[in-house]
């Protein structure tokens, strides 16, 4: 019984690999910028008021700040705001005093199948018994059948702007597959694209 445990928690384990970390999946940089690293940074997240935006703007916040960057969350100069809405967007760029916005957008959610194939695991085993070689060796093979998980994956693109000019200098699309776990997703978010940030020498 504990053998048969022990196989099934494996497989569990790997369902839930495959189910947590933000990746970037792709990634675009003004080839011709040629500015300082940015200094203070905006955090911008589009949508209605809410525990999400708060959330998902305060983790790019300790993100950024992590590296030794200056951040403010929007919420804090001001409510919800659009994309569209670009003269309230404007407005809180000026308060900020920020030289770079950074904006994240929703692109997409897609639902995904991961299908895991059974395993046959050789388990050997040692009995005792009287006769000549005073034991012998055996062994038992446990199998688990193939495992098929359903999963979302979201996919955001977040951007980076610089504040003269409101140009485009970073862009990047990232998936994630665990959309209910707003706090560690949130997170993974924030430190992935920071990451990328940092090594391309913007931040």
């Amino acid at each position: 019984m504990r053998l048969r445990t022990l196989v099934f928690a494996a497989a569990a384990a790997l369902l839930a690999a495959c189910a947590t970390p933000t990746r970037l999946v792709d990634a675009w940089v003004a080839g011709d910028y040629r500015g300082a690293p940015f200094r203070r940074l905006l955090v911008m997240g589009f949508g209605e008021d809410g525990a999400g935006r708060r959330l998902f703007e305060d983790e790019f916040v300790r993100a950024l700040k992590a590296q030794g960057v200056d951040a403010v969350p929007s919420y804090a100069l001001g409510s919800g705001v659009r994309e569209t809405d670009l003269d309230k967007v404007r407005e809180l760029v000026a308060r900020s005093a920020a030289d770079g916005v950074l904006t994240s957008r929703l692109v997409g959610v897609e639902r995904r199948t991961a299908v895991i194939p059974g395993q046959v695991t050789v388990v050997p085993t040692i009995a005792y018994r009287k006769g000549f070689y005073g034991y012998y060796s055996s062994a038992v093979l446990m199998q688990t059948p193939p495992t098929t998980h359903h999963y979302e994956v979201v996919r955001l693109e977040t951007n980076l702007w610089q504040v003269i000019g409101e140009r485009l200098v970073w862009s990047g699309a990232t998936e994630s597959s665990d959309p209910e776990e707003a706090h560690r997703g949130s997170r993974s978010l924030a430190e992935t694209v920071v990451r990328a940030l940092h090594e391309r020498g913007l931040i």
